[in-house]
């Protein structure tokens, strides 16, 4: 499990840090102008993967509020990630962001977006398209991308691609190393089980591991992130939860999962608190269509107790 000590204590803080880490190191010393380029390199994407929050602001120029920048680094170190998320939080674009930082720094990389409708994927294609434009260093690393109903994707000069597909059984064939399940209470559940599930295949191969003395180099683990609003208990994706959450107990397995409700988005000018009020005070307003659009599933309407943790 990631806890928050882990994203606070980092003693790496900033570039000019890393800098004096790398000249300090004994071995750089002894090395010529190439190879000190290839040792930076070395450094520098270790950093950055470890990082993803502060990739997405020293190269894309990506702003970020917090929460977000706690949410990128959970899911650059989990394996299994859900983000519940009240309407207004901007899940689409960080999903984005997400993906555009993955795409850069794992070359060759497959992302697939899987959604109730293609439309939905396309969506996170398009908030990349609208990152590109304030970033001249994210517009270099993307070869082409459409966002045409026909044939959703993006593919950067690395060789990595991210593609957008609809959750139905006619998407099988794909093959990719991160699945991200956008609002997947839309989702069939059979639909996950038997045919997105099955996209994750062999782990990303990189050509260094073509190399003898690379055959028992551990490879990384692919990656699913469910996201959503909230939704019925009665619904699968409830108990689908508290098995996440179990998990995520347990510090040997990489899981995460957390709800965000509709304060946050107030608290980080998201959302208006006005608006909120006006809607909650209309005489047709009901509770139960509330909790679903603008609140967390974490929020049982009865006590539920997982391994003595009440969720309550």
């Amino acid at each position: 499990m990631i806890k928050c000590s882990s994203f606070k204590k980092n003693k790496i803080r900033n570039a000019d840090s890393i800098e004096r880490k790398i000249k300090k190191n004994q071995e750089f010393k002894h090395l010529n102008k190439s190879e000190r380029f290839e040792f930076g390199v070395r450094i520098w994407g270790t950093f950055y993967r470890k990082n993803l929050h502060r990739f997405a602001n020293d190269y894309f120029g990506i702003k970020l509020k917090a929460f977000q920048k706690i949410l990128l680094f959970t899911m650059g170190h989990t394996v299994n990630f859900i983000y519940l998320a009240s309407r207004r939080q901007g899940k689409t674009w960080l999903t984005g962001v997400f993906c555009a930082i993955m795409a850069t720094l794992y070359p060759g990389i497959k992302i697939i977006i899987a959604s109730g409708t293609k439309e939905q994927g396309i969506q996170v294609l398009k908030k990349i398209e609208e990152l590109q434009l304030n970033s001249s260093n994210l517009r270099r690393e993307i070869k082409h991308l459409t966002t045409s109903s026909n044939n959703p994707y993006a593919i950067w000069h690395s060789g990595s691609t991210i593609t957008a597909v609809a959750s139905t059984d006619s998407a099988r064939g794909q093959m990719a190393h991160i699945i991200i399940y956008d609002e997947y209470r839309m989702i069939k559940k059979h639909i996950i089980d038997t045919v997105l599930k099955k996209f994750r295949g062999s782990e990303r191969m990189p050509k260094f591991y073509d190399k003898e003395k690379y055959i028992n180099y551990p490879k990384e683990r692919n990656k699913q992130v469910f996201l959503s609003s909230a939704y019925y208990k009665s619904h699968w994706m409830w108990e689908h939860l508290c098995g996440y959450l179990n998990n995520m107990l347990d510090d040997t397995k990489r899981y995460f999962c957390c709800g965000l409700p509709y304060q946050l988005s107030i608290k980080e000018g998201l959302l208006s608190k006005e608006q909120v009020l006006d809607d909650m005070s209309e005489e047709d307003f009901s509770q139960i269509v509330w909790s679903i659009n603008i609140s967390v599933l974490f929020k049982p309407i009865e006590p539920v107790c997982l391994r003595g943790v009440s969720l309550t």
